[in-house]
């Protein structure tokens, strides 16, 4: 049976805004730098596109101003969940870089992150950008191209409601965030650590000798022979957690 396009404009209208918050919310694609008319347009691009395969709103939707302001609170949440848990997966990368550029020395050198519009650490934005090229170099924008539309299976538009399973699962994705930063920042900061100690013996045996000002160009020196050594090991991790990714969408299909 042919549908006519006007009884489609609500299904359109939620399908918007799930996946408008999911593009706000996202890393890269929702930065600041990006111009909002390009973020409208592409949750446009995607949202016609997937239209054709959607069921109709329920009847008197469009009639009902208390139910549609409930569904379009729940389609703009479940957008925000599927991009909220993308941005933990990779917030991990820069909080590894800000641990690691303090034990070397750049606490106080920060510049502006030309995505996210903030103050970070020079080796937090280095790590930061050289992951999102990763991630985009290893297809994760197509995994949450694919979340999207699967989400619409999941629930579709203007039904479903959302279970206390997505606050377990947020508290798990805060676990990921911090273990994973912790595994990348591990190895350099355990490096210093050491080197740090051993400027401390010299400054014992050789009082004479002024550690800080040779402290300073040694720690960033071995720093950055540590991280181009630890940037083979950001592949392997990107893809395992691009799997914990896939796995996580499951589970919140099923939390929906």
């Amino acid at each position: 049976m042919v549908v006519p396009i006007w009884d489609r404009i609500p299904t359109f209208i939620l399908t918007f805004l799930r996946i408008g918050a999911l593009l706000f919310s996202m890393p890269a694609l929702g930065a600041k730098s990006i111009p909002v008319p390009a973020k409208v347009g592409l949750a446009c691009a995607l949202s016609w596109s997937i239209l054709p395969l959607l069921p109709v709103a329920p009847a008197g939707l469009s009639l009902d101003l208390v139910r549609w302001g409930g569904c379009a609170i729940r389609e703009v949440l479940i957008g925000l969940c599927l991009g909220w848990i993308v941005h933990l997966v990779l917030s991990a990368v820069p909080l590894a870089g800000q641990l690691v550029g303090y034990q070397m020395g750049f606490g106080i050198a920060n510049v502006v992150d030309p995505l996210g519009q903030q103050q970070m650490s020079v080796i937090a934005t280095f790590f930061n950008l050289t992951m999102l090229w990763l991630f985009l170099a290893l297809n994760g924008h197509h995994l949450v191209v694919a979340a999207i539309f699967k989400s619409f299976e999941w629930v579709p538009p203007g039904t479903g409601l959302l279970h206390e399973g997505l606050g377990e699962l947020g508290v798990e994705g805060g676990r990921q965030l911090f273990r994973s930063a912790l595994l990348l920042a591990a190895p350099i900061m355990l490096i210093l650590f050491f080197v740090k100690v051993a400027l401390g013996l010299v400054a014992r045996t050789v009082p004479q000798m002024n550690v800080f000002i040779a402290a300073l160009p040694l720690q960033i020196g071995v720093g950055l022979v540590i991280m181009g050594a630890a940037l083979s090991f950001f592949i392997p991790w990107l893809t395992r957690s691009l799997n914990w990714l896939d796995g996580v969408y499951v589970l919140m299909g099923k939390a929906f």
